[in-house]
């Protein structure tokens, strides 16, 4: 799985290399390009931004959320799209009920997404629905683990669901 560093250089705006490919964010467009000449790879596609598709790491900083050559990222409101990291082609996109608000998840060969209070682990090579519940309550952060656990932080308090039988 490839590992995404990031930068923020202002509001809604990021930055980050992933899969050789060099990844920046600005006034809602995906752009990836060449870190050594900073070529565009791909003409820049609509998204969500850093907030809603990134993942928050160390210090706050945010970075793509990457795997198997893929960047998962919200390109509207209720659709998670993955596109190839190095031509720019959508690969697989699935719309889902509700808002998205926070980052999709990478557990092995699946996708963890929430939108609204609906929880789904998707299957990362080409969006398959796997399994679908519903979680009481705003889901403001996900996290997982190699045991395919899936997280849910809420304004109060942590829950932790198997990904499996929800």
């Amino acid at each position: 799985m490839a590992r995404g560093a990031a930068a923020e250089p202002g509001p809604g705006r990021g930055g980050g290399t992933a899969g050789g490919a060099g990844l920046l964010v600005t006034a809602g467009r995906l752009h990836g390009f060449d870190p050594a000449g900073a070529k565009p790879l791909w003409p820049s596609r609509p998204t969500l931004g850093v907030d809603t598709s990134w993942r928050r790491g160390t210090g706050g900083a945010r970075g793509p959320v990457t795997a198997a050559g893929l960047v998962l990222h919200w390109s509207k409101a209720d659709t998670l799209e993955a596109v190839d990291l190095r031509s720019g082609e959508a690969r697989w996109a699935r719309r889902l009920t509700g808002i998205a608000k926070v980052p999709p998840v990478v557990t092995g060969r699946t996708v963890h997404v929430a939108s609204g209070d609906i929880c789904t682990a998707l299957r990362l090579a080409d969006g398959t629905p796997l399994r679908t519940w519903s979680l009481p309550g705003i889901i403001d952060e996900l996290a997982s683990d190699a045991s395919g656990r899936y997280g849910r932080v809420g304004t109060s308090e942590v829950r932790a669901y198997n990904s499996v039988d929800g």
